[in-house]
């Protein structure tokens, strides 16, 4: 309603990273267990780390992401219900799916294990490249150049924010694995986000590369789009 109101898509987008923060250290503070201030800790570290770097490109409440302008472009006078469903409901969905297991992980009364750590190094992984890629592009466009960054880690992947983003994600139900409450179920948000990107926000961001970008098909052609190989 807010967004409507507003005409504005563009300000519901920060309950990706700010939800999970709200909700995360109410149900650690409830439930307790063994990985409580450690989930919490990944919880927040990702949540300050993307809701900041979100706030420093924000330009006001008239700022609308692009995605959203192409999008009422193309729907013209469905556009907010198409909206209402995929840029309000299916986000809001996929966080919270992501988050969903973590109820299980922190009501789990067994010590902390192996997986914790590799879910710890996963998780600060993740966040760790999302902070330097978008620092790496940040400079190359501050810098005036107007082609493809082909620097740093996008040197090695097109789309390496994306990478750290599910990577973050699938630490979640490592933390279930390391906490013995693991169920299959558990991998949903994860693979959501994963499908997203796949199918979504890399072939718009992509098609908008193309468009705007000279020289975008030929890094395109060189550089893996998620899993950072090596060029031979």
């Amino acid at each position: 309603m807010f967004s409507r109101a507003l005409r504005n898509a563009s300000v519901f987008d920060p309950w990706w990273s700010v939800a999970p923060m709200i909700t995360v250290p109410v149900w650690a503070t409830w439930l307790g267990g063994p990985r409580a201030a450690l989930i919490t800790g990944v919880i927040l570290m990702w949540g300050v780390r993307l809701t900041v770097n979100w706030y420093r490109r924000w330009g006001g409440l008239a700022d609308e992401d692009w995605r959203h302008v192409e999008l009422r472009e193309r729907t013209g006078r469905h556009y907010w219900f198409v909206s209402f469903l995929g840029a309000h409901t299916f986000p809001a969905l996929l966080v919270g799916l992501g988050v969903a297991p973590i109820p299980d992980a922190l009501a789990s009364a067994a010590p902390l294990c192996g997986w914790d750590l590799v879910a710890l190094a996963v998780a600060v992984g993740g966040t760790a490249l999302e902070l330097v890629a978008d620092e790496q592009l940040r400079a190359f466009r501050r810098a005036g150049n107007q082609g493809p960054i082909d620097v740093g880690l996008w040197r090695w992947s097109r789309h390496p924010n994306y990478l750290g983003e599910i990577l973050f994600w699938s630490s979640i139900p490592l933390f279930c694995v390391g906490a013995g409450t693991f169920r299959p179920w558990h991998v949903l948000g994860a693979l959501g986000i994963v499908l997203l990107f796949s199918f979504v926000s890399i072939p718009m961001m992509e098609a908008r590369q193309l468009a705007r970008r000279p020289g975008y098909a030929a890094y395109r052609e060189r550089t893996p789009r998620l899993l950072p190989l090596p060029r031979w």
